[in-house]
């Protein structure tokens, strides 16, 4: 199996995404994104499958700006979820001194 090759251009900003889903019954994580950074980063980890779209699309420069595939066997997934936790006005102000505090230290060892 090989990747389909296609050039387009890039997605809008505000339609870009990536996407890594497990296919339990076969066993594999499926990939796809239309961000350029993150395709040409996840290139050599995705590899072509029988089962999902396979394709890989250029941008007029020969830039990878769209990848779809399989995660190869060997990659490992890691999914953790930001958690925002809220700071208080009074924490705020805590770490604002103290950044201020190391601010003045390093420009005094200058």
């Amino acid at each position: 199996m090989e990747f389909k090759i296609s050039h387009g251009t890039s997605a809008p900003v505000s339609e870009r995404e990536l996407a890594i889903n497990l296919v339990k019954e076969e066993g594999v994580w499926t990939f796809y994104t239309n961000i350029p950074r993150e395709a040409q980063r996840y290139e050599d980890l995705v590899e072509p499958s029988d089962f999902v779209r396979s394709e890989k699309v250029y941008d007029e420069n020969e830039n990878l700006i769209e990848l779809s595939g399989v995660l190869k066997e060997n990659v490992r997934v890691n999914i953790r979820e930001k958690i925002s936790r809220p700071v208080s006005e009074e924490r705020r102000k805590e770490l604002s001194k103290q950044l201020a505090r190391g601010r003045d230290k390093k420009n005094k060892q200058k």
